[in-house]
């Protein structure tokens, strides 16, 4: 019995073995297209052999697998023999304000400029949400409607410090 190892006919990777026919006049093993009767190596997880026309050659197999460039850019392997290039991440970024340090994503550093502009924005949602106890047609006693402008009074307050990490973000009354 022979055994004959067939590939793919544009890639070269193992696809199967089979027992070869024997041609009936000569008695010899009949040798299909797209195959060897030259057995592939052992290989491991992520790895293929691959006939390279005239010797089967062990590769780096991570077709399907993604990684993600400096730039946010995902790339999928499609190739065999492609490996996952150095400096790039296994994962997708978290949000459109992360950079690539390291293979890690890392939240990208922000100006002054920039920080307080946040922390105003943050301040006004809290504003906003608590503009209700205000009105002087709420339900509040004197004493929990004090609590609140005391509340309103501290989140308008938070820019009066010199630098962004220095802000103490007041805690909303519980009633």
């Amino acid at each position: 019995m022979v055994d004959i190892f067939k590939f793919h006919h544009l890639t070269g990777e193992f696809l199967s073995k089979r027992e070869a026919r024997i041609d009936p006049v000569s008695g010899s093993p009949i040798r299909l297209r797209n195959s060897t009767f030259s057995k592939p190596p052992l290989y491991g997880d992520k790895e293929i052999a691959v006939w390279t026309g005239d010797q089967w050659e062990v590769q780096i197999d991570l077709r399907g697998q993604s990684y993600w460039t400096s730039d946010g850019a995902e790339i999928t392997i499609a190739k065999i023999g492609e490996a996952i290039p150095q400096d790039v991440a296994h994962e997708a970024p978290p949000g459109p304000d992360y950079i690539l340090v390291d293979g890690q994503w890392v939240d990208r550093p922000r100006s002054i400029d920039e920080l307080w502009s946040e922390i105003r924005a943050a301040r006004n949602r809290a504003l906003t949400a608590s503009d209700w106890t205000q009105l002087p047609d709420v339900s509040l006693s004197e004493e929990d409607r004090a609590v609140w402008t005391t509340y309103r009074q501290a989140l308008r307050d938070i820019t009066n410090v010199d630098v962004p990490s220095d802000v103490a973000w007041p805690v909303p009354p519980s009633t």
